[in-house]
């Protein structure tokens, strides 16, 4: 009996866990169940709220934001202060890096620094400069156009090369002598009238005080005592009165200038105008000219009624005489007759105010020309005889209603006035003979080479 309990015991153990084993079973499925229909319904839910998306633009529904005041006020108020503070520290430091790198370039464009190195890429070929923009576009996109269009720039508007940068160069030999007279005549010989350098003066002493300065178009010397030039000189023919350049006004100061030139800063509410001494108007023959007659180096304080007024008009007259001669050798400087220390200044760099100023010129015409034509052979048909004539003039600096003719003088007055000994490379005859006198002629024998 014994045994049978125990058999039915373990029987009855084994439904019970047989059974706990189908009702675990069921659980597991159920839970699985569950889980799955619970993910399902996420699923749905999620793929419920997403908005449905219309290919067709038209259809499409967006919200737009509109930014304004409010909106920005809105959304600041959402911005932890921390954060805020980063914001504020962040804009003063960029605006602080802007202040210093505004204080840098201004520091660089005082010291001369940014004007000589855009002379020195100019120098190099390295600056272009286009009118067009669609031009500059198209040289980008074609580099073999680009440095071709760079040689070009060279050629038309003149070579910056040492002799633009060096202050001891020696003068420039754009005269009549190397220019052509006419194309016929060019063709088989070339005639030479005057010594090349013939428009550079000499100086009254040579010092510390003296330095000149060769450009492009023209050759100046810097008196350091007065900060402005005691002379500039250049020649000017009928092709260099052909416009090719507008006026720049870009007046700066000279980074050439050993001492330092004179700056715009000095003529500020001074009542005196940045005269040209070698007008802007006669170096209008290329860009690289124009912008060279704006340097301090080549201005003089001039009372505004006399720079505006007749020595303007002088200025034209001069222009006038080039037009109709071959080549016109002009200098011209303010009379410094006196020690600096004796004129009015101007300035934090005491500008010297000068009283008086002079043009001094020499017009040459070759017979032929301008009058009869040139033979083949280049000899004149008139009977190869070249006229030279000499103007100079001495004008106040101030107002007047006179013409520039009733200020014309003798050549030798103003040398004697300034010290200046002018057209030194004649012969002693033809000098005397052309300085000697007011608006005197001289006739000459050509000489060929």
């Amino acid at each position: 009996m014994a045994k049978k309990d125990d058999h039915k015991k373990e029987d009855s153990t084994k439904k019970n866990t047989g059974t706990n084993r189908n009702k675990k079973d069921t659980d597991k499925k159920e839970t699985a169940q569950k889980t799955a229909g619970n993910s399902s319904t996420k699923k749905q839910e999620k793929d419920n709220k997403k908005p449905e998306y219309n290919s067709t633009k038209n259809q499409t529904n967006r919200k737009k934001i509109i930014i304004n005041s409010q909106t920005i006020s809105e959304l600041s108020e959402h911005i932890p202060e921390k954060d805020k503070n980063k914001i504020g520290k962040r804009m003063l430091i960029a605006f602080i890096i802007l202040i210093c790198l505004c204080g840098l370039a201004f520091g660089l464009s005082k010291a001369g620094i940014i004007p000589l190195t855009i002379q020195y890429l100019e120098n190099q070929g390295l600056l272009i400069e286009f009118t067009d923009p669609i031009e500059f576009y198209r040289q980008m996109l074609n580099p073999q156009k680009n440095t071709e269009a760079a040689g070009s720039f060279q050629q038309n508007s003149g070579s910056d090369s040492s002799q633009s940068d060096s202050t001891q160069a020696q003068p420039q030999q754009n005269t009549a002598q190397t220019e052509t007279i006419s194309s016929e005549a060019t063709e088989t010989t070339k005639t030479f009238l005057l010594p090349d350098g013939l428009e550079i003066p000499l100086c009254p002493e040579e010092s510390h005080d003296h330095e000149r300065r060769v450009f492009s178009g023209f050759t100046a010397c810097y008196r350091e005592d007065y900060e402005q030039p005691e002379w500039v000189a250049y020649t000017l023919t009928p092709e260099k009165l052909v416009k090719e350049a507008d006026r720049a006004n870009n007046f700066r100061a000279d980074p050439q200038i050993s001492t330092g030139s004179a700056t715009p800063d000095d003529y500020k509410s001074s009542g005196y105008d940045r005269g040209h001494l070698a007008p802007a108007a006669d170096m209008a023959y290329s860009e690289t000219t124009m912008r060279e007659s704006f340097y301090m180096s080549n201005m003089s304080p001039q009372e505004p009624s006399f720079n505006r007024g007749i020595w303007n008009n002088l200025e034209n007259d001069v222009r006038a005489i080039a037009a109709g001669c071959d080549c016109l050798y002009v200098i011209t400087g303010p009379v410094l007759e006196k020690p600096a220390s004796q004129y009015a200044h101007i300035g934090t760099n005491n500008v010297s105010v000068p009283e008086y100023y002079y043009k001094v010129l020499l017009a040459v015409t070759y017979k032929g020309t301008n009058s009869g034509g040139i033979t083949s052979g280049g000899t004149s048909s008139s009977g190869s005889v070249n006229t030279v004539t000499a103007y100079a003039y001495i004008v106040p600096n101030g107002k007047t209603n006179e013409s520039p003719e009733k200020f014309m003088c003798s050549v030798d007055e103003i040398e004697k006035r300034t010290g200046i000994d002018f057209f030194s490379l004649l012969e002693d005859d033809l000098e005397e003979n052309l300085e000697s006198g007011i608006k005197t002629t001289a006739e000459i024998l050509k000489q060929e080479r």
